[in-house]
């Protein structure tokens, strides 16, 4: 039995910060999937189909996180992930296919996002090479460069780590057992071949992330003159929404995810590394959300009553010869509009 040692109170607060996240998390993105299902989202154009895909793929991953209780850990010379949720006692295979679909939507996040911005600068900056998409070579061309790294990392990932229940957490007086994939040979190839392509794939998307979002403001900043004021505001929103969307994942998983990975394979120590990506990573869906709600009209609509504002309108008519007169009131519901973020 390996015994992985913890500060007393840090798998309390693991466990209650995974827990946390992962339920506000599928909470707040199944409220998003159903908003953009309504009319009032119709609004968005295309933009509100990324969102849906973004959002699911959001969803996905907070249940997944929610039923691994993932955490992750330095000992041994080694990786180690927990992985002591309550679908994983049902052993190995259900335990690995768990952790799979985790790996698979957090480098779907990465991908979704380039293919998202890139779409975007297509339609602001490109528009004669925005109807490719449309043809079906294009279409199955972009299919294929999203699911042939992502099939790759995968495949890598199955070979290079293993189950176990020959573990347990020592934190101060408390030992109890858990249930693990940890890595068995960091210098194996399987274990390289998934780290170098999720570090390619991740500096690959935010480098064209980079270029695209810098083309698209510097495009806005030059036709401020020849648009309305307001969709200028639109366009710089739903831009900033994007840019957004694409920051968070760098602070709470991508940035933490290849510092672990570059110090595991050069045998530091960053366990402290490890411990941060644990209590950060699983609030990912949880912000993209609220950032979803915060900022794209339709949706934060969702949680805002309307104003109504109640007008008198009074009208003589005019009944009879004989000169009576009829007086109408009627009552007009005035209520306040909101802006919205969609294709101009």
């Amino acid at each position: 039995m390996l015994v992985l040692e913890y500060p007393e109170y840090l798998p309390t607060f693991l466990n209650v910060d995974h827990y946390f996240a992962a339920t506000l998390g599928v909470v707040l993105n199944a409220i998003i999937i159903v908003g953009l299902s309504l009319k009032r989202s119709e609004k968005l154009g295309t933009y509100r189909w990324f969102l849906m895909a973004h959002t699911v793929n959001d969803l996905v991953s907070a249940v997944s996180m929610g039923m691994l209780e993932l955490c992750f850990d330095f000992s041994y010379n080694t990786l180690v992930m927990i992985v002591n949720g309550p679908l994983t006692i049902f052993g190995r295979a259900v335990g690995k296919t768990c952790f799979m679909v985790f790996a698979t939507g957090f480098v779907l996040n990465i991908e979704l996002l380039a293919l998202t911005i890139v779409y975007r600068y297509l339609q602001i900056c490109r528009k004669d090479y925005l109807y490719k998409f449309s043809q079906p070579q294009y279409q199955t061309l972009t299919a294929l460069i999203i699911i042939v790294p992502l099939a790759g990392v995968n495949t890598a990932e199955i070979f290079a780590y293993t189950f176990s229940y020959d573990f347990a957490i020592e934190a101060g007086q408390n030992v109890f057992e858990i249930r693990v994939l940890y890595v068995d040979n960091v210098a194996s190839a399987d274990f390289i071949i998934s780290c170098v392509m999720f570090i390619s794939l991740a500096t690959i998307s935010y480098v064209l992330i980079i270029i695209c979002c810098k083309a698209i403001f510097e495009y806005l900043k030059r036709s401020e003159s020849s648009v309305t004021e307001k969709t200028k505001k639109t366009q710089r929103l739903l831009t900033i929404v994007l840019i957004l969307q694409c920051v968070t994942p760098v602070l709470t998983s991508t940035l933490p995810a290849i510092g672990m990975i570059v110090g595991i394979l050069m045998q530091w120590e960053v366990r402290w590394v490890t411990w941060t990506l644990s209590a950060t990573f699983v609030w990912l869906p949880t912000l993209n959300a609220c950032i979803s709600l915060g900022f794209i009209a339709p949706l934060r609509s969702l949680f805002q009553w309307k104003k109504v504002t109640p007008a008198l309108s009074l009208t003589l008519q005019a009944r009879n010869k004989e000169g009576r007169y009829t007086l109408k009131i009627a009552v007009v519901e005035d209520s306040q509009q909101s802006s919205t973020c969609g294709d101009q």
